[in-house]
């Protein structure tokens, strides 16, 4: 999938030479992980059970906690 990826972005004509796989499978998987379920971002990331999805791409920043926040008082 991950090489897929990178051909189409490729074709338009982004330059992946100093970007890390690792760095953008991590983003991209942690962006999935505040937007679907942790079962589909598990099948996605290829892991074999969504506990190593959820121990590896569920931690919170600052930022997951004000909105959470936020949305509790309104």
């Amino acid at each position: 999938m991950w090489k897929a990826v990178r051909q189409d972005m490729a074709k338009r004509s982004h330059d992946f030479s100093l970007v890390r796989y690792h760095t953008t499978r991590h983003t991209t998987l942690t962006k999935a992980m505040k937007r679907y379920p942790l079962a589909m971002v598990s099948k996605l990331a290829g892991h074999a059970s969504i506990q190593i999805t959820a121990d590896r791409y569920g931690h919170l920043s600052a930022d997951d906690l004000v909105e959470m926040v936020d949305g509790l008082a309104a």
